[in-house]
């Protein structure tokens, strides 16, 4: 009876070989999910983002321009949301529209322009894009 007991006690272990050959399939499919949700994914995710913010960046310019009766001047920039413009065309009424500066997804400030070089009738606002520089290909326009 105590022989029965301890063979039945071994059947039920795992072996260090089961226990490797596990370990090992969780690693590979680790290492296919990095591969499938690696850096690409991460850009199209800023992207997204990009674009969320030039979205909530345009609502809050034109609120600003209910109030003001204006879009800010290029100079006075999306500043302009976040804090009271001092230097001329001051706005009739002002109210904050962002408590901070709204970035694009790769955390760089939006160009502003008005009048704008794309759009001389209205404003440019756009972001650099991945690549950190003006006036490429990669720029996302809204």
């Amino acid at each position: 009876m105590y022989k029965s007991k301890l063979k039945h006690r071994k059947l039920h272990a795992f072996t260090l070989l089961e226990i490797m050959l596990v370990v090992m399939i969780i690693a590979i499919l680790a290492a296919a999910a990095i591969h499938a949700f690696g850096p690409g994914s991460i850009i199209t995710t800023k992207i997204a983002v990009t674009r969320t913010n030039l979205q909530r960046a345009k609502t809050a310019l034109l609120q600003y321009q209910i109030l003001s009766g204006r879009m800010p001047t290029t100079e006075q920039g999306l500043d302009a949301l976040v804090t009271r413009p001092e230097r001329d065309p001051k706005p009739r009424s002002w109210q904050q529209q962002s408590e901070k500066p709204v970035l694009d997804g790769f955390e760089q400030p939006f160009i502003y322009r008005n009048p704008g070089t794309k759009n001389p009738s209205g404003i440019d606002l756009y972001s650099i894009g991945p690549d950190g520089r003006a006036e490429t290909p990669d720029d996302i326009w809204e």
